[in-house]
Protein backbone atom coordinates (compact mmCIF):
# COMPACT_ATOMS: atom_id res chain seq x y z
CA UNK A 1 0.00 0.00 0.00
CA UNK A 2 2.74 2.59 0.77
CA UNK A 3 4.15 1.67 -2.59
CA UNK A 4 1.59 2.40 -4.33
CA UNK A 5 0.81 5.86 -2.54
CA UNK A 6 4.35 7.12 -2.44
CA UNK A 7 3.97 6.26 -6.46
CA UNK A 8 1.27 8.15 -7.10
CA UNK A 9 3.07 11.22 -5.54
CA UNK A 10 5.79 11.01 -7.82
CA UNK A 11 3.66 10.61 -10.31
CA UNK A 12 1.76 13.42 -9.28
CA UNK A 13 4.88 15.53 -8.76
CA UNK A 14 6.26 15.15 -12.11
CA UNK A 15 3.13 16.03 -13.68
CA UNK A 16 3.05 19.31 -11.89
CA UNK A 17 6.81 20.61 -12.44
CA UNK A 18 6.08 19.35 -16.13
CA UNK A 19 3.21 22.03 -16.10
CA UNK A 20 4.61 24.72 -15.09
CA UNK A 21 7.99 24.55 -17.09
CA UNK A 22 4.75 24.39 -20.28
CA UNK A 23 3.66 27.57 -18.66
CA UNK A 24 6.88 29.25 -18.20
CA UNK A 25 8.00 29.10 -22.03
CA UNK A 26 4.29 29.97 -23.62
CA UNK A 27 3.49 33.22 -24.67
CA UNK A 28 0.62 34.85 -22.94
CA UNK A 29 -2.19 34.59 -25.56
CA UNK A 30 -2.65 38.40 -24.86
CA UNK A 31 0.51 38.99 -26.38
CA UNK A 32 0.54 41.28 -29.98
CA UNK A 33 2.11 39.38 -32.63
CA UNK A 34 4.36 42.35 -33.57
CA UNK A 35 5.70 40.60 -37.34
CA UNK A 36 1.89 41.67 -38.14
CA UNK A 37 3.16 44.91 -38.10
CA UNK A 38 5.30 47.31 -39.88
CA UNK A 39 8.05 48.48 -37.57
CA UNK A 40 7.52 51.91 -37.25
CA UNK A 41 3.88 50.68 -35.84
CA UNK A 42 5.78 49.58 -32.83
CA UNK A 43 8.01 52.73 -33.06
CA UNK A 44 5.30 54.83 -32.66
CA UNK A 45 3.54 52.99 -29.66
CA UNK A 46 6.97 52.22 -28.14
CA UNK A 47 7.53 56.48 -28.52
CA UNK A 48 3.88 57.60 -27.07
CA UNK A 49 4.30 55.31 -24.67
CA UNK A 50 8.24 56.76 -23.15
CA UNK A 51 6.45 59.86 -23.46
CA UNK A 52 3.21 58.87 -22.01
CA UNK A 53 1.74 60.10 -24.87
CA UNK A 54 -1.86 59.91 -24.40
CA UNK A 55 -3.32 61.71 -27.04
CA UNK A 56 -0.88 59.59 -29.48
CA UNK A 57 -1.69 56.14 -27.85
CA UNK A 58 -5.58 56.93 -28.07
CA UNK A 59 -4.78 57.63 -32.03
CA UNK A 60 -2.95 54.44 -32.40
CA UNK A 61 -6.01 52.64 -30.47
CA UNK A 62 -8.56 54.14 -32.62
CA UNK A 63 -6.33 53.50 -36.14
CA UNK A 64 -6.54 49.48 -34.74
CA UNK A 65 -9.82 49.82 -34.22
CA UNK A 66 -10.70 51.45 -37.34
CA UNK A 67 -8.33 48.90 -39.75
CA UNK A 68 -9.46 45.85 -37.57
CA UNK A 69 -11.73 43.55 -39.91
CA UNK A 70 -8.74 44.86 -42.60
CA UNK A 71 -6.16 43.04 -40.78
CA UNK A 72 -8.41 40.06 -39.83
CA UNK A 73 -8.30 39.70 -44.03
CA UNK A 74 -4.92 40.31 -44.40
CA UNK A 75 -3.20 37.97 -41.29
CA UNK A 76 -6.41 35.90 -40.14
CA UNK A 77 -5.51 38.03 -36.67
CA UNK A 78 -8.27 41.06 -35.48
CA UNK A 79 -6.18 43.89 -34.05
CA UNK A 80 -8.07 43.06 -30.63
CA UNK A 81 -4.42 42.10 -29.26
CA UNK A 82 -3.02 44.91 -30.00
CA UNK A 83 -6.26 46.84 -28.62
CA UNK A 84 -5.44 45.40 -25.62
CA UNK A 85 -2.45 45.90 -25.43
CA UNK A 86 -2.97 49.67 -26.09
CA UNK A 87 -5.61 49.78 -23.71
CA UNK A 88 -3.90 48.61 -20.34
CA UNK A 89 -0.82 50.70 -21.45
CA UNK A 90 -2.84 53.65 -21.36
CA UNK A 91 -4.08 52.57 -18.06
CA UNK A 92 -0.33 52.07 -16.94
CA UNK A 93 0.65 55.26 -18.34
CA UNK A 94 -1.99 57.37 -16.57
CA UNK A 95 -4.69 58.33 -19.80
CA UNK A 96 -7.30 57.24 -17.74
CA UNK A 97 -7.52 59.54 -15.17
Amino acid sequence: MRIVILAALIIGAFLVVGKEDDTKYKKSSNEVNWSNYHNLVKERIDKAILGKDCIALQKEFTSAADNSSTQRKRTGESNTKLMSYLNETMKKVGCYK
